[in-house]
């Protein structure tokens, strides 16, 4: 019944990062990582707390159990080790509140985004500045071990402003924890990479990575729920590309690029999120720009 409690008690918490350093015109200076309390019946949000102590906690993940909350630290050179940082907390089962259990380097340049596999081994995380992914594995008090793997991208694209060098933009575990996926803007690759939940560790996958058209900059990737089907939206050609999926192997195969656009907008404008309904009968993507989902 206890455990029962703190799953309802967890289920009703939000956690919210932020971008803490205001040096850019797009950026307006966070506290920190919001614990938030959310009623389903209102739609209402209630702030409880903030937990400061990192700059940039710009992406956030929880462990399977929800016990432990997973933040990278956004930032270029943290500490002067040439990166950002992979940071853990403790979940308080009462309170929601956070308490950091370590912090490791991202060994990489602003670090983006944060995933952990479905069994709850291996913390993943994706540099973008520097194109690289790295992956630990979590102790047991849900802190992370030193790296388990490190892969280093390379490669460059048609942009020159934005794809002058590569820019690992996300990492995606699939929902069977076989294989994790990294849209890498600045090579216009998903790069495919095997998940060993035994040793906590990623390796390159057989089928290494899926292309995407030339200068379209691939940004988030999600995988519909029939498992026969995954999406890349694309950040710089405004566009989302559909591809088969192998379960088994991990192949992507390209079956369609549209725009997300609509007919006749001449305007500036790139993509971001996408999404995935349950149902699998829709596709969200979201427009900075137009503006729009």
């Amino acid at each position: 019944f206890a455990f029962l409690k703190e799953q309802l008690m967890l289920s009703n918490l939000l956690y919210v990062g932020t971008y803490t350093q205001n040096d850019a015109p797009d950026v307006h200076g966070g506290k920190g990582t919001f614990t938030c309390r959310f009623d389903p019946e209102r739609g209402a949000v209630e702030v409880l707390a903030v937990t400061k102590g990192i700059e940039n906690p710009s992406f956030l993940t929880l462990s399977p159990d929800r016990r432990t909350l997973y933040a990278v630290s956004e930032l270029t050179d943290a500490d002067k080790k040439g990166g950002g940082w992979t940071v853990a907390y403790a979940i308080d089962p009462a309170s929601g509140a956070l308490t950091e259990i370590n912090r490791l380097s991202s060994e990489g340049a602003d670090p983006c985004h944060i995933s952990v596999d479905g069994n709850g081994r291996i913390v993943m995380v994706a540099n973008y500045t520097s194109g690289s992914v790295i992956a630990y594995p979590i102790l047991e008090d849900g802190g992370l071990g030193e790296r388990s793997s490190f892969f280093q991208h390379s490669g460059s694209g048609p942009n020159p402003r934005r794809q002058e060098g590569p820019h690992a933009h996300m990492i995606f575990p699939d929902p069977n924890s076989r294989y994790a996926y990294v849209p890498d803007l600045g090579m216009d690759r998903v790069m495919i990479y095997q998940i060993d939940s035994a040793n906590a560790a990623i390796h390159s996958a057989t089928a290494a990575f899926a292309r995407v058209r030339s200068g379209e900059g691939p940004r988030h990737f999600d995988i519909h729920p029939n498992q026969h089907f995954a999406y890349v939206i694309n950040e710089l050609g405004s566009s989302l590309t559909t591809f088969s999926w192998d379960a088994q192997t991990g192949a992507l195969n390209e079956l369609q690029t549209i725009s997300t656009l609509p007919e006749g907008f001449s305007g500036k404008s790139s993509c971001a999120d996408v999404h995935v309904h349950p149902s699998g009968r829709f596709i969200y993507g979201s427009n900075r720009g137009h503006d729009s989902i």
